[in-house]
């Protein structure tokens, strides 16, 4: 029988390795319903958005400490900055 790597999904950031931890964040995004998922071009737009922000950085929003990369791709999700709708 083969072995099966396990991934520590209460790990602390800083106990993870960078491209381990990315690679995790890229699955979850793909894991995501199509039917929950955000159309590519809106995506694209939401990201636009996030980075063009003085709230974000590495990332990460700073209002609510999400990663916008998930936080962008479900169709439910919004911007918690108030000024910026989606």
């Amino acid at each position: 029988m083969g072995e099966t790597l396990r991934k520590c999904k209460k790990c602390l950031l800083r106990d993870m390795d960078r491209n381990e931890y990315f690679e995790s964040l890229k699955q979850a995004i793909e894991a995501i319903d199509p039917s929950e998922r955000t159309p590519e071009e809106l995506y694209e737009t939401r990201l636009k958005t996030c980075t063009e922000c003085e709230r974000f950085t590495e990332g990460m929003c700073m209002v609510c400490g999400c990663f916008v990369e998930y936080r962008a791709a479900k169709t439910s999700n919004y911007c918690p900055d108030i000024k910026k709708y989606w």
